[in-house]
């Protein structure tokens, strides 16, 4: 069960263009919240994806954006280890 209904949903994209200035474009709004719908609702986590390789648990799937992370750790190898600290918080 999804945790938020299509229409809580919209409420709060809705709520991120509450600034006058995005009055006059309400249907392009409308199309964003529309696209971020069909993705939460499919329960699209990362919507640019590529094959891992070996050494990883899925070795089918990893984001890219996580991908381009590891590589550029990966490029400084003197700086240490790091801790990357993700906060997901819903408003």
């Amino acid at each position: 069960m999804r945790p938020l209904m299509r229409e809580q949903f919209a409420e709060r994209m809705r709520a991120r263009f509450c600034d006058p200035a995005f009055d006059s474009l309400a249907t392009e709004v409308d199309r964003l919240v529309e696209v971020a719908w069909q993705g939460y609702d499919k329960g699209r986590k990362a919507s640019r994806t590529q094959k891992a390789g070996p050494g990883y648990a899925d070795p089918d799937y990893i984001s890219r954006s996580n991908e381009s992370r590891r590589a550029a750790a990966s490029r400084r190898p003197n700086a240490g280890r790091r801790i990357l600290l993700r906060r997901a918080a819903s408003s």
